[in-house]
């Protein structure tokens, strides 16, 4: 039988492993620890320089930026042990806070019964304003009027006089006498229209004019009574014109005082009706601000219980990122800034074990598989 050949098989080479520097993922872990707790461009700076400080034997100033990296760290775990103590307050004072939301609706619904109350009488005042004014016009109308009234008078005693001298003058013709008829008539009718302004009683001045018409001697009793009488009416309107002249001054200063003073009374009125429509702005104000109050405080009271559920769930990932920062970066940190001396040790013991089984496995041959090693061909037995 031909022999069977030896079949040989080369083993592949071997890639030698690279050393991976442990510190490189704890750098990362405090890097990242970093740009969480400080702005971003003094993260980025101490993120630089994280690969030079931790070596050893350290400089001054390589342990100063560890104090400043140690300093940003402390602070961030402080504001983060603040956020969880916050939470817990929270939390812990549900109950305090319900009470003390109640309590708030209760003062806005009090505020807003006497804003009420403040607005129903700044109302009140408002329309007691508005009569007064319109009473302070009424009386300023009527005083102007009166005014009028004093001057018109003034003024008709004036005339009255001119008028009552020109009718004594007639009157004391015809009691003495005028013989001519026409003349004596035209007299009277001269007469009559100059009294007729004057003298009120119309009858008695138609009388007149008949009966001082007659020759003298032609008179009756009738006729002197009604002569007599117009000579009383006269004389009566005479005594009235000169009283009134006499108080022209007296009554046109009256009257313009009262004037005066109910114009007063109206601007004081007005300036009243002003403030009392300001009262009732005012008032309208605080009442929307109550109401705004009211509402805010009812809504206040039915958010607490989403808060509540919201500030729970803020607590779990405020301990769980304390929890993560306390057992991670900051730990990792303190273990890069003061490793111990056994872990040192056993690091470098670590990073050389791979080296010296490369350098075995480069230099050992390699074995031959059990399978692949060539067996004895088998004999078959010989026929007797």
């Amino acid at each position: 039988m031909p022999a069977t050949k030896k079949r040989t098989t080369s083993a592949a080479p071997v890639a030698k492993r690279s050393r991976v520097d442990p510190q490189i993922a704890q750098r990362d872990s405090v890097a990242k620890a970093l740009k969480v707790a400080t702005d971003k461009n003094v993260a980025k700076m101490f993120t630089e320089m994280l690969p030079f400080v931790f070596v050893e034997p350290r400089h001054q100033y390589q342990d100063g930026v560890l104090d400043m990296i140690s300093g940003i760290l402390i602070e961030h775990e402080t504001n983060l042990r603040s956020q969880v103590s916050e939470h817990e307050t929270f939390v812990a004072g549900g109950d305090d806070e319900r009470t003390k939301r109640e309590q708030a609706i209760a003062e806005a619904e009090t505020a807003a019964a006497a804003k009420i109350e403040a607005l129903k009488s700044a109302g009140e005042i408002l329309e007691v304003a508005k009569s007064e004014l319109d009473s302070a016009k009424e009386s300023l109308s009527t005083a102007e009027s009166e005014k009028d009234a004093t001057a018109a008078r003034n003024s008709a005693a004036a005339a009255n006089k001119e008028t009552l001298e020109l009718a004594l003058e007639l009157k004391q013709k015809l009691d003495a006498g005028i013989e001519d008829d026409a003349e004596r008539q035209n007299q009277c009718n001269q007469l009559h229209k100059l009294l007729s302004p004057v003298v009120e009683d119309k009858n008695m001045l138609n009388a007149m004019k008949f009966s001082l018409a007659k020759p003298k001697d032609a008179l009756e009793a009738f006729d002197s009574m009604v002569v007599q009488c117009v000579d009383t009416e006269m004389k009566k309107a005479q005594e009235t014109v000169q009283k009134t002249l006499a108080e022209v001054d007296s009554s046109q200063a009256a009257a313009d005082a009262k004037v005066e003073d109910c114009k007063t009374v109206v601007e004081k009125r007005s300036q009243a009706l002003t403030d009392a429509k300001l009262g009732v702005s005012t008032a309208k104000s605080a009442k929307q601000e109550c109401d705004a109050a009211l509402k805010t405080a009812k809504s206040n009271l039915s958010a607490l219980k989403g808060e509540l559920k919201e500030s729970k769930s803020n607590l779990d990932d405020a301990n769980k990122t304390l929890s993560d920062f306390v057992d991670g970066a900051l730990s990792t940190f303190k273990t890069l800034r003061d490793p111990p001396k056994e872990s040192a040790e056993e690091e470098a013991v670590a990073a050389e074990e791979p080296t010296a089984q490369e350098d075995q496995m480069s230099v050992d041959p390699p074995k031959e598989s059990p399978k692949e090693v060539e067996q004895p061909p088998e004999v078959e037995p010989t026929p007797a």
